[in-house]
């Protein structure tokens, strides 16, 4: 294949949900980033870094010091590789809008109030710091996903306003802060192109388009569309064009998969780089950006995606197409480990050894955390021999010699080995009840479940371990609170059921519930039933 013309290959590490890496884990990885090729790396702090005048910044949660940062700074530029800010300016502000402090000029609950001059204030005093902890002068300002923008406190203030104008009008003022500090500005798409198409815009040639928003499109900034799990190559080519309708600075973010849950999903991701890779370089994009979400709490290993990040770097440069031309010796010469192994990992959301990528990357969270008596999500993905499979996912991680990463595959055979029993669990006890098979109900209660907690807590301790390896000790307690919540729900469903077993009540009304199949928003036809939902959602349709 002809090499692709990427003049900047960056990555991008988030460290605001829950799991924030330790400054001596961001160099490790920054030394993969080296040797693979890249030449930056966006650190996504948010709000988690310290700021004088703002103690509730990244308060209670791992945020950074000036020290810590210009620390890897200086590490950074010492390996080539340029650290950059990735913050946000509009919305995202969930953590601080939780603070009477802030809660004048938030338009809602995430969205700063527009046109009040305290955000911009604040805005300025973000970019300060961020000048003296940074040496780069390249920032990655956010304003993705501000849903309610302009309809909340502002519509109150100000009445109905044009949103593309209102959030072009918004960035114009952060992009003269930003200008007044030196630094240039990338910006996440999506609430541009959410907007322009309401004018349809999209459908208009490019002149026209030009022509159209001449003087409110600001010109000094570039827009990263980002796509993770679309697999539709013409779409996301036609998508990426329309970006070029707007402005010529145009980059394009995607994604290594490990934010759905305890477990990556290289198979997949090393599948959709090779069609987003070549669809950026088909489109001219000149700048990729693959980012390392933690969206559900940031329970996977750093290092579980060296696979795919390999994988982008030999794309890139024009020496791999697909997963099948991969140069396994050189991954193992770079990281120490046999690539196939490496590739285990993947196992908690890929059980029965075909290692498809058409499967949800989230299985191992469904399994874990579906309740027993509800089953909100296990009859729509456990087939035949589940539990077997992962028995034998288990041994193989377990006894798999991975190097100085083993630490990986041995917290993802502990999971493993809880879901050989508690993956099908759910569906074992409905069949039972709905049969009237109260022996198996009672080997459940006596027998299953408290041998299914004693596996959960084998893999809380190594997953502990692993944690604690990686990240700084903020965030961990989520963990331990969903982990502990799943242990006494299973203690209590055990005795629920000895008492129906016991006459002390007549039935189990949520299983005598109707299973309903679960109605699957899908954001693209070729998701196949990626489902998007966080753990709570797993749990309980309830509120969690």
């Amino acid at each position: 294949m002809d090499k692709c013309k990427f003049n900047r290959l960056n990555a991008l590490i988030s460290c605001e949900a829950n799991a924030v890496p330790t400054v001596d884990t961001l160099k490790q990885f920054v030394d993969y980033l080296k040797i693979f090729g890249f030449n930056g790396l966006y650190l996504d702090i948010e709000e988690m870094y310290d700021i004088e005048g703002e103690p509730y910044f990244g308060y209670m949660r791992g945020r950074y010091s000036k020290a810590e940062i210009q620390e890897l700074d200086k590490y950074c530029v010492s390996q080539g590789i340029e650290l950059m800010p990735s913050i946000q300016t509009l919305g995202h502000f969930y953590f601080l809008g939780k603070y009477g402090t802030y809660y004048d000029y938030m338009d809602n609950r995430e969205v700063l109030l527009i046109g009040d001059e305290r955000t911009y204030t604040l805005i300025e005093k973000m970019f300060a710091t961020l000048a003296q902890y940074f040496s780069s002068r390249n920032i990655q300002i956010g304003m993705d996903e501000a849903f309610g923008m302009g309809v909340g406190k502002y519509l109150t203030l100000h009445g109905y306003e044009d949103p593309f104008k209102v959030i072009t009008g918004h960035l114009k003022r952060v992009l003269a802060i930003a200008d007044k500090y030196g630094f240039k500005c990338e910006m996440w798409s999506d609430m541009f192109i959410r907007h322009v198409l309401k004018e349809d815009f999209l459908n208009r040639p490019k002149e026209e388009v030009r022509n159209a928003i001449k003087g409110i499109m600001p010109e000094n900034v570039t827009i990263s569309h980002w796509s993770y799990i679309n697999l539709d190559k013409q779409k996301l080519k036609s998508e990426l064009y329309n970006h070029f309708k707007l402005t010529d600075n145009v980059s394009f973010t995607g994604a290594l998969l490990k934010w759905f849950g305890f477990a990556p999903d290289n198979a997949r991701t090393i599948e959709s780089l090779k069609m987003n890779m070549s669809a950026a370089c088909e489109c001219g994009v000149n700048t990729y950006n693959l980012a390392l979400w933690a969206d559900w709490g940031g329970e996977a290993s750093w290092f579980g995606i060296l696979p795919s990040l390999f994988f982008a770097s030999e794309f890139a440069y024009g020496r791999a197409t697909s997963s099948e031309d991969i140069n396994k010796t050189k991954f193992k010469e770079i990281t120490g480990v046999d690539f196939d192994t490496f590739m285990l990992v993947d196992k908690p959301n890929k059980p029965h050894f075909d290692n498809r990528y058409k499967e949800p990357s989230s299985k191992c969270v469904f399994y874990l955390y579906n309740d027993l008596l509800y089953d909100v999500f296990g009859d729509k993905f456990i087939s035949e021999n589940t539990g077997v499979d992962y028995e034998k996912s288990a041994e193989l991680l377990l006894n798999a010699d991975a190097g100085k990463y083993t630490y990986i595959l041995q917290t993802m055979g502990k999971l493993c080995h809880v879901l050989a029993i508690k993956a099908e669990l759910g569906v074992i006890l409905k069949k039972a009840y709905d049969s009237g098979d109260k022996n198996t109900i009672k080997n459940i209660a006596d027998e299953i479940i408290p041998e299914t907690i004693g596996r959960i807590k084998d893999f809380f301790n190594t997953f502990d371990k692993q944690w604690k390896r990686e990240n700084k000790p903020f965030g961990f307690e989520t963990q331990c609170q969903r982990l502990g919540g799943l242990i006494f729900r299973l203690e209590y469903v055990a005795k629920q059921l000895n008492a129906y077993l016991n006459g002390e009540i007549s039935t189990l009304p949520e299983l005598e519930q109707k299973r309903l199949k679960p109605n699957v928003y899908k954001n693209n036809p070729s998701e196949d039933d990626y489902m998007l939902f966080g753990w709570n959602h797993i749990v309980s349709n309830g509120v969690i």
